[in-house]
């Protein structure tokens, strides 16, 4: 087994001068190795985030080069977080720079959940070359239609749900010493969490009393109601024939975003970028709601242990990095193996 180095908080530079900041797993050697890449806005540091969907040591184990970053304005990284907006030109910028370090064999592959899985798909939009494959799971093709809104009507338990537990409180306390306007809302959004409900029958939305300095894109969302060009910039499924590389779609039956993974994976193999990308699009789909890492039980209905432990041989690796002569051997997720009864 190598011994394996982890590097805290490595500065990856973006084309406007901010810095991200990223955690990397890697083995003590001086071959030059494919990277696994997760871009997150839910804290590096959490091992839901780099051992959730794939073990990060046991990635490294294997021979990869793990890198987990931060995204934009959050947690370590610089800058101010705009919810999608920014992952394009980021994702781009990372991946390149990933792919040109010393450690680094040119190859990239991309992974991770909800979020994390968002990332990889619009860093793909703009056509990084050094991308080569990516494992995105439990995420959408559309973030108008099938994330914030869903059939034309705004989500309002989701938006405000997720808003409020997991994206404004973050911004708020690393701008509370430099910022005092921002401790009221700070205040507000931490005691509304366990009456979030009574919240949500705040009317007009547009005046809803809280996120206007934690998370201010939640009213660009109400502000663009139809399909227009801000989602369309935005949209996965509009970019499909644009992303050229493989990826391994997987989803669950009762996820949120069942609807899009099946489109992502439906739309890349008719519409994607190149033979490659069309030809080598995989589907995972089983008895799994939006969680990480997988569990058995969806509502009232338990599904079996095995159903949490479905493991797959398929990784961000698998669709593959052989091809571009890596050397490195399958990185292992946690899923290897589906057994249903």
């Amino acid at each position: 087994m190598p011994r394996i180095i982890v590097e805290r908080n490595i500065e990856v530079p973006m084309r406007d001068g901010c810095v991200l900041r990223a955690d990397l797993f890697r083995p003590d050697t001086p071959e030059k190795l494919p990277v696994l890449l997760n871009r997150t806005p839910y804290n590096k540091a959490m091992p839901m985030v780099y051992g959730g969907t794939l073990d990060a040591l046991r990635a490294a184990e294997a021979g990869y080069n793990v890198m987990v970053q931060d995204c934009r304005g959050r947690f370590a990284s610089a800058g101010v977080w705009n919810c999608f907006t920014d992952e394009a030109r980021d994702g781009y910028d990372t991946i390149e720079w990933a792919a040109r370090q010393n450690w680094a064999d040119g190859n990239v592959g991309t992974y991770g959940a909800s979020y994390m899985g968002a990332t990889q798909w619009l860093a793909a939009t703009s056509t990084p070359p050094s991308l080569k494959a990516m494992a995105p799971s439990i995420t959408a093709s559309d973030y108008h239609d099938g994330w914030t809104y869903q059939g034309g009507a705004f989500a309002l338990f989701f938006n405000v749900s997720w808003t409020m537990a997991a994206l404004a409180p973050a911004r708020l306390l690393r701008e509370r010493a430099d910022n005092p306007a921002v401790v009221g809302e700070l205040g507000m959004v931490m005691t509304s969490l366990d009456s979030m409900r009574e919240k949500m029958n705040f009317m007009p939305l547009n005046q809803f009393p809280m996120f206007r300095a934690g998370a201010p894109f939640f009213f660009d969302w109400l502000a663009h109601p139809a399909y227009d060009d801000y989602w369309r910039d935005l949209s996965i499924e509009e970019h499909h024939a644009a992303i050229n590389v493989p990826a391994l779609n997987i989803g669950g039956w009762y996820d949120i975003f069942q609807g899009g993974t099946i489109r992502n994976y439906s739309g890349m193999r008719s519409r994607g970028g190149s033979d490659a990308a069309r030809a080598g699009q995989r589907l995972i789909i089983g008895p799994w709601n939006h969680a990480v890492p997988f569990q058995n039980l969806v509502g009232a209905v338990d599904f079996g242990f095995r159903s949490s432990r479905c493991r797959s041989t398929s990784t961000a690796s698998r669709s593959d990095f052989s091809t571009s002569g890596s050397k490195a051997k399958p990185a292992p997720t946690r899923n290897r193996r589906c057994e249903f009864s």
